[in-house]
């Protein structure tokens, strides 16, 4: 199950603008409103995204190769730069790292004053991999999807943010606000030459939205993950005299069980509401040369899955103690070393913004939206983090169906997402500020 729902929830603060009346707001089981916004201009950007320019869009995506590694995606940038300027979005091209190019594009309404909305989506993709009977970049639209690899993860996001980016601009007269359109490089290892280089570089705003795939339901956190590799060192020998040498592998089995029964522990602790448990697991195990030998080194590759509100240090420091404890038990020689640490992002408590989305969600699928946590870990980290934006996670597509052959997205979807992010936009410049509520 990709998510669990949140307690509670609150009513959705908004204020007067345009010299209309806001609509009075009834709480529903999930905090947010349903009814719906009578503005004309509503109806209208509503009206411009269409089910078959978002799916073409989607297809034209998916048939320029990403794969990362490498990456190498100013091809891609260069086609979602023009798409923009040809409907008149202002959009850079921008890179910290040369042929890693990202997409920067901002829509601004031309009423005065409003808030700034960023939706953000990857463009690179993870390898193609086996077990495929579609072509993986030939965006074949057939019976309600576009298949290919990326349709789901997330050039399907990718397009319905641009969709819904153009709507917006073709009525920025009778908008207030700011969007900003973010296509990055780097998501799938890292996201820093990604989101984080346009983080880095200055990024602000009121309220994020990561077009990750998550079947369109409002996510308002993530799990963060701390990647780790430990390496055993024994002592070769011949395997008909073993007690000349010291199995590294035998050791590691050691280490390995201990990590099992951390998690284990982790298991029957703590929970968040959305997220659940912390997790670890050990995803590579590699040693020994051949079976008359003794191996002298043996290799894990793991990773311990981090909830709010515990920190990616005290995971790191947690997982230190338990190998080193282990090693000492076993009176093992090792290394270990720590390849990456994601940071969690959660915006539970940012009720009213989270508010403007689930009520966007709630009008454009027609079913009251409950905000959910999303399992894996992904470019909000950047936003919630450090660029200090509260950060939902929501788009076209599901968990189950990405990083996997013949993965698709619903051409549904894509048209709804796009709704929910443009009257996301509108309706988050109708929220008064936290010291008004």
């Amino acid at each position: 199950m990709l998510a669990a729902p949140l307690g509670g929830g609150g009513d959705i603060n908004l204020s007067p603008t345009d010299g209309a009346r806001a609509s009075f707001i009834r709480r529903s089981a999930c905090g947010a409103s349903v009814n719906r916004d009578p503005s004309p201009v509503r109806a209208e950007i509503l009206r411009d995204i269409s089910r078959e320019e978002v799916t073409r869009l989607t297809s034209e995506l998916v048939k320029i190769p990403t794969v990362n590694p490498p990456g190498e995606e100013r091809r891609i940038c260069e086609f979602i730069a023009s798409w923009l300027e040809k409907r008149g979005v202002a959009a850079e091209l921008l890179e910290e790292v040369e042929g890693r190019t990202n997409v920067q594009a901002v829509v601004q309404g031309e009423l005065p004053g409003g808030r700034t909305l960023v939706l953000n989506g990857h463009t690179d993709v993870v390898p193609v991999g086996n077990g495929w009977t579609k072509d993986p970049f030939g965006g074949r639209v057939e019976k309600g999807r576009v298949y290919g690899r990326g349709a789901a993860d997330m050039k399907g996001g990718v397009a319905s943010t641009m969709v819904a980016a153009a709507a917006l601009h073709r009525h920025r007269k009778s908008l207030r606000g700011r969007l900003v359109l973010q296509a990055v490089a780097d998501e799938e290892v890292g996201g820093q030459i990604g989101t984080g280089y346009l983080v880095r570089r200055g990024l602000r705003g009121d309220l994020a939205i990561v077009a990750e795939p998550t079947g369109l339901e409002v996510c308002v956190s993530h799990k963060g993950v701390v990647r780790f590799e430990v390496t055993t060192l024994g002592k070769s020998a011949h395997s008909s005299v073993p007690w000349e040498g010291r199995s590294a592998v035998l050791d590691m089995n050691v280490i390995v069980d201990a990590l099992r029964a951390y998690g284990e522990r982790l298991a029957k602790g703590r929970k968040h509401p959305l997220l659940g448990a912390p997790t670890v697991n050990v995803g590579v195990i590699q040693g020994g040369v051949a079976v008359n030998f003794v191996p002298d080194k043996c290799r894990i590759v793991a990773e311990r899955r981090v909830v709010p509100p515990e920190t990616v240090e005290e995971a790191s420091r947690q997982v230190q103690k338990v190998v080193e404890d282990a090693a000492k038990k076993a009176g093992a020689r090792y290394e270990m070393r720590f390849n990456s640490r994601s940071k969690t992002s959660d915006a539970g408590g940012e009720k009213a913004k989270v508010g403007v989305v689930l009520k966007a969600a709630s009008e454009v699928i027609g079913r009251p939206a409950k905000a959910k946590g999303f399992l894996a870990t992904c470019d909000a980290r950047f936003l919630s983090n450090d660029a200090k934006i509260p950060s939902l996670v929501f788009g076209p597509g599901s968990l189950p169906k990405v990083h996997a052959p013949d993965e698709y997205v619903e051409t549904k979807e894509l048209e709804q997402a796009a709704r929910v992010f443009a009257l996301s936009f509108m309706y988050l410049q109708r929220v008064r500020p936290e010291n008004e509520i």
